[in-house]
């Protein structure tokens, strides 16, 4: 739990939760999708006293461009002895589950896989890599449209929590 007064709950400074935090996890459903974000639907846990922005607990469906779906379970509740993140991928005979960063099974047909590491990689490295490969190549690491897509998906994810349907980018 962030307290209310901390500058990442401020709207106009740190975006909140979702377009604050939110948007990193969108990001990676659209890098494992190989898609789009084309509607968001959005629920949260309220609190009658508002002592938590509703935003800090919230299950979001992505719908993408290419059909493929992805749900977001962000929570400020819980207990913060349980692994911070959790990722779980389905596609066409193969399954996989990544736990913090650090750990990786992967299944496909019969096999189990399982690879884990003492130190989380979250990808800073290849993205410093790719920030100086895009300022020598003049291309950029990110596409914009992309970006445009993450940040669009955010603010669609407001609009559903406040109006409760299916919102379209």
């Amino acid at each position: 739990v962030i307290p209310l007064n901390s500058w990442i709950q401020d709207s106009l400074i740190g975006g909140g939760r979702i377009v604050g935090e939110v948007c990193h996890f969108i990001d990676t459903c659209s890098f494992l999708t190989g898609s789009l974000v084309k509607s968001v639907m959005a629920s949260v846990v309220r609190k009658d006293d508002q002592s938590i922005p509703d935003e800090d607990n919230v299950s979001i469906l992505l719908a993408y461009a290419n059909g493929s779906t992805a749900t977001i379970t962000y929570v400020a509740y819980g207990n913060k002895s349980m692994p911070k993140e959790y990722i779980e991928v389905f596609a066409n005979g193969i399954a996989m589950q990544m736990n913090d960063f650090r750990k990786l099974t992967i299944f496909k047909g019969s096999r189990k896989q399982k690879f884990s590491s003492a130190n989380q990689d979250k990808g800073f490295s290849a993205e410093f890599t790719g920030f100086a490969e895009a300022i020598k190549t003049g291309q950029p690491a990110i596409l914009f449209e992309s970006l445009y897509n993450t940040t669009l998906a955010t603010f669609k994810i407001r609009e559903a929590i406040k109006t409760k349907t299916v919102v379209s980018l």
